[in-house]
């Protein structure tokens, strides 16, 4: 092509035929047998029954072709009368037909110069959650053809549109749950939007939902004030309701957040991933699940080409999940493993380092926001009980929550009794105890954590008494830490270390998560 020619595209254009109905005809007696399509042909045509499209199989067991709906009838009835020998005598099955279906083409010349179209057509029309029941291309390679459900066709021509003629990336979620990660992530979208679109990402908040109420938008919805619209504007809602989102505001790729703490709906992400939504979650729930809910999760996402991701279930910002998958699937194996799984209790467990009483550091922890509204859920071990739980499957071990040994941060006994508000008070009987055990552990160079640990195939949370000079002996002040031995990574572990706790890093960790969801469309730089 010299200098002053006109780009060639790759792709011209996109068409829809609606109101179309596709006929099969299959059956063993089509092998071999001479002047089948003609005699397909020949009987329509005598109907003057135009047809669209045309496909046989290669092993000439069916032929499928599609004609106008309002001839839907009368090129049936003409098929049967033709083929009636054939059906009669069982050479040929029931004709089947498929009525409300739509044909949606990709057209272009360019595209025979060029590998890989068709993948990309298929692919974006997969985004969409279209299911293909017929593919035509032609011998020119100038045109492909495919048949789908009358209802999906407007999904598959946005997609279509999206992948061969968007220069920008679309981000479509929901949030379920909107306190204090929620309510940062949205603060952070607002934040990074500008930098997006420089990188020509378009994300757009279609819904945001709190326990009680979901808000959706007509086209996006706006931030800058998206409590008070919730507040005024939400309405009460069901699982079906977000479901239906998608269908309702034809979206393409869309993403749900989970940052609830939510038993109920974790165990709908089988129902999301099913429906075509990626789900990004900050619930723990669903990972600590029952074995079976956990593979089905994976099985279905794989199934609909969905993702689902989860980094932030247990370090906050840590990109522990990433390095571990990374891990195994480069053929490493974790030996052992010994981690500060909670930011309250690294921030509790330091503050009684320097001398504080535990119900004192408690309080601190309470009044830093550190810990869960009632801090006997962080004190009882079950929240690092479920981080460790994840990292043993994330690893391969067909373990369940029941099968963690938990020794809790204090004697249970001690405060599952009182009210919230006397809890302090009652965490007073256990200074010196807590004490006594610092003292001891500080004359051995060593100090109290309270750790998660994988040895032996078995896994347990405690507090233990650490060395100062080793990895988890530094860790204090709301950090995490995970130190892994493994084949490659031994004798000197491999340590990830950093806040492991708050708004502000586990809603940057939920948006890299998000951003791992898009779909890219075609970069359409051919000329």
């Amino acid at each position: 092509m010299h200098a002053g020619a006109k780009r060639t595209h790759v792709v011209r254009g996109i068409s829809h035929l609606s109101d179309v109905t596709s006929i099969t005809l299959q059956g063993g007696g089509l092998r071999g047998r001479v002047g089948i399509a003609r005699r397909v042909m020949d009987a329509l045509a005598s109907e003057a029954i135009s047809i669209l499209l045309i496909v046989q199989s290669s092993s000439e067991y069916s032929i499928t072709l599609c004609v106008r709906r309002a001839d839907e009838v009368m090129a049936r009835k003409a098929l049967e009368e033709e083929f009636h020998f054939e059906r009669l005598h069982g050479l040929i099955e029931e004709i089947s037909v498929q009525s409300d279906r739509a044909v949606v083409s990709l057209v272009g010349e360019g595209m025979k110069r060029y590998r890989g179209i068709a993948a990309r057509f298929l692919t974006a029309i997969s985004s969409a959650g279209v299911n293909v029941e017929v593919l035509a291309q032609g011998s020119t390679e100038c045109a492909i053809a495919v048949v789908v459900k009358g209802k999906s066709a407007q999904s598959a021509m946005r997609a279509c549109h999206t992948a061969f003629f968007s220069r920008s990336t679309h981000i479509d979620v929901i949030l379920l749950g909107c306190g204090n990660v929620g309510g940062e992530l949205l603060a952070q979208f607002q934040r990074q939007a500008e930098g997006l679109r420089e990188h020509h990402a378009d994300l757009r908040v279609r819904a945001i939902a709190n326990s009680s109420k979901l808000l959706v938008a007509d086209d996006v919805l706006d931030l800058d004030c998206w409590r008070e619209d919730l507040q005024e504007k939400g309405r009460s809602w069901s699982i079906d309701d977000v479901i239906m989102i998608r269908e309702r505001l034809g979206l393409l790729n869309p993403t749900i957040i989970d940052c609830s703490t939510d038993e109920e709906l974790a165990g709908q992400y089988v129902r999301f991933l099913g429906n075509g939504f990626n789900v990004v979650a900050a619930n723990k729930k669903a990972n600590t699940a029952s074995l079976d809910y956990y593979h089905k999760m994976r099985e279905v996402a794989a199934k609909n080409f969905r993702k689902f991701l989860y980094e932030t279930n247990v370090g906050a910002g840590l990109p522990v999940i990433d390095t571990l998958q990374g891990l195994i699937r480069s053929g490493d194996e974790l030996k052992t493993f010994e981690g500060i799984l909670s930011g309250s209790l690294s921030m509790i467990f330091g503050l009684m380092e320097d001398g504080m009483p535990m119900s004192s550091a408690v309080a601190k922890a309470m009044e830093l926001g550190f810990t869960e509204p009632d801090p006997r859920d962080d004190l009882s071990g079950m929240d690092v009980a479920r981080k460790l739980l994840i990292i043993a499957r994330e690893v391969g071990m067909q373990l369940g929550l029941d099968d963690i040994d938990i020794a809790p941060a204090v004697p249970l006994e001690a405060v599952s009794h009182v009210e919230h508000s006397e809890l302090i008070d009652a965490l007073k009987s256990l200074d010196e105890q807590f004490s006594a055990r610092i003292r001891d552990a500080a004359k051995e160079n060593k100090v109290l954590r309270y750790v998660g640990r994988i040895e032996d195939g078995k896994c347990r949370v405690a507090v233990e008494a650490v060395p100062v000079s080793k990895p988890l002996g530094a860790i204090r002040d709301g950090e995490n830490a995970l130190v892994l031995h493994t084949r490659y990574y031994q004798p000197i572990p491999l340590v990830l270390r950093g806040y492991g706790a708050g708004a502000a890093v586990t809603a940057a960790g939920v948006f890299g998560d998000i951003l791992r969801t898009v779909w890219r469309p075609l970069d359409q730089q051919a000329g």
